[in-house]
């Protein structure tokens, strides 16, 4: 096996050990932490680098919801003591639909609609700018 292919596995064992430690404790799963940090920067900077008026284009509600969880786990996480993570709950809820969801046709367009709101609220309280829909 190459040093390149050692370094690969032996970086994925690590990835998984740390996404397990960061889980412990929080109402998020390890696979909710690996996404939540994999790919919630990578949603960041697609809305960061959008046109304002354009920021969501291209996104699903899925895509949203793991965006809005993202913004609320790492922002408000970062001015509290490194003990404290007020916002697992808030996060895992998000990421689950357990909020911004509807029962009926009419409720779920609510729901999404409020679920954009929501985001574009914590995208400015975390100093993206973006117009308001």
């Amino acid at each position: 096996m190459s040093d390149k292919a050692l370094k690969k596995v032996i970086s994925t064992y690590l990835a998984q050990a740390a996404y397990s430690l960061l889980a412990k404790g929080t109402s998020l799963s390890k696979e909710d932490v690996r996404i939540l940090r994999e790919d919630g920067p990578k949603l960041a900077k697609k809305v960061k680098n959008a046109k304002k008026s354009k920021a969501f284009d291209g996104m699903s509600e899925d895509d949203k919801r793991l965006l809005l969880a993202y913004v609320v786990y790492f922002r408000q996480n970062l001015t509290t003591d490194n003990g404290l993570k007020p916002n697992d709950e808030d996060a895992a809820k998000i990421l689950h639909g357990e909020v911004f969801k509807g029962d009926d046709k009419e409720a779920r367009k609510e729901a999404r609609k409020r679920l954009e709101q929501e985001l574009v609220r914590q995208l400015q309280k975390a100093g993206v700018s973006l117009e308001d829909k």
